[in-house]
């Protein structure tokens, strides 16, 4: 068996989805001034964010994304499409995503 530099375990796991209970869990609000996020689009499906429209705003980086659109990319990845920030930093989602193996992540991101 060989062992994993820390820098394959952190590509590893930047390509395994997050789990859906741990991807419900990161914060939504609703877009405005006070949201806190520079952005006026969706970096990944590149619409415009509308007033009172639910975005969902990574920890840490404060990246803001449509909620579908964040969702099914942290279904298959575990960081920022933005920056790369990882968010298996965080003690409580590391936890729930790093407990199985990658094969059954990715299959519990998707759809359990």
């Amino acid at each position: 068996m060989e062992i994993e530099s820390p820098e394959e375990v952190a590509a590893r796991l930047a390509e395994t989805g997050l789990k859906k209970r741990v991807i419900k869990r990161l914060p939504i609000s609703p877009y405005g001034p006070d949201v806190g996020i520079p952005a006026t689009e969706c970096p990944i499906c590149l619409g415009e964010f509308e007033d009172g429209e639910k975005v969902r705003v990574l920890p840490k980086c404060n990246h803001g994304f449509h909620v579908r659109c964040i969702d099914t990319w942290l279904s298959s990845h575990s960081s920022c499409p933005t920056c790369r920030h990882s968010l298996l930093d965080q003690p409580e989602l590391a936890g729930a995503a790093a407990a199985q193996p990658p094969a059954t992540q990715e299959v519990a991101g998707a759809g359990g």
